[in-house]
């Protein structure tokens, strides 16, 4: 497992709009990657359909009624906890840093709001109102937007902006975020500077090898499969 240096650049890459099983499988590249090579990996991808994805450990049947809710829209796992998100034209993000960076965001609370000060600090660059919420409103709620915990941002009205769940492997650790904005290329680019800081670094901008597309092609379909998609019914096959 290689060392986090201060001196390496974050890496940023965008893609284009992707299945729900395969942002989850690149995301699961990448943090292999951030493991085995010791840079962070940061990713703002889009999605091809309506997706409704659920954390690792929410029982199935939760996702799909979800999903029936949605109008039938692709259900997928992710490999990170948390509820159910339903993704339209939104943007949505990952960041995979391995665990010798870990003292620099600290632990499972601490990295969660941490990385959502930087999301927010970004917000405010492009001149948009928010601030984190201090106590939880609905904290046991399986829809994500409706469930806001301590660290996520939110709109001065109360309004979730963005929150994200986490998947802790031996090697490194996988941040998967989501905000209800529409993509914005200069968000996209604050939100990099801010999250490289929390690094001590800068943000280098790169593209997804071929290899790393294939490997995910290959792999992603164990994602459906975990939340019993093996039918047409819960949404595109």
């Amino acid at each position: 497992m290689a060392q986090w240096s201060k001196s390496v650049e974050i890496r940023v890459v965008s893609t284009s709009p992707m299945s729900g099983e395969m942002n989850m499988e690149v995301d699961v590249v990448l943090t292999e990657r951030a493991a085995r090579e010791g840079q962070v990996q940061l990713r703002f991808f889009r999605w091809s359909e309506p997706t409704v994805t659920m954390g690792r450990t929410l029982p199935a049947e939760q996702g799909t009624a979800a999903a029936v809710l949605f109008g039938g829209a692709r259900l997928v796992r992710r490999p990170t906890g948390g509820g159910v998100v339903f993704h339209g034209d939104e943007m949505s993000l990952s960041l995979a840093w391995p665990r010798s960076a870990s003292a620099l965001l600290g632990g499972l609370r601490e990295s969660y709001c941490r990385i959502h000060r930087a999301i927010r600090d970004a917000l405010m660059d492009c001149a948009i109102s928010c601030l984190q919420a201090e106590c939880e409103e609905n904290p046991a709620g399986v829809m994500c937007q409706s469930s806001i915990v301590a660290g996520d941002v939110i709109s001065p009205a109360g309004t979730k902006l963005a929150g994200g769940a986490q998947w802790h492997t031996r090697g490194a650790v996988l941040y998967q975020g989501h905000l209800w904005l529409r993509t914005m290329p200069a968000l996209e680019e604050a939100m990099a500077d801010r999250l490289a800081d929390c690094f001590g670094a800068c943000a280098g901008r790169d593209s997804l090898t071929q290899e790393e597309l294939c490997i995910a092609a290959e792999r992603c379909h164990r994602w459906c499969e975990l939340a019993g998609l093996n039918t047409a019914g819960a949404g595109p096959g």
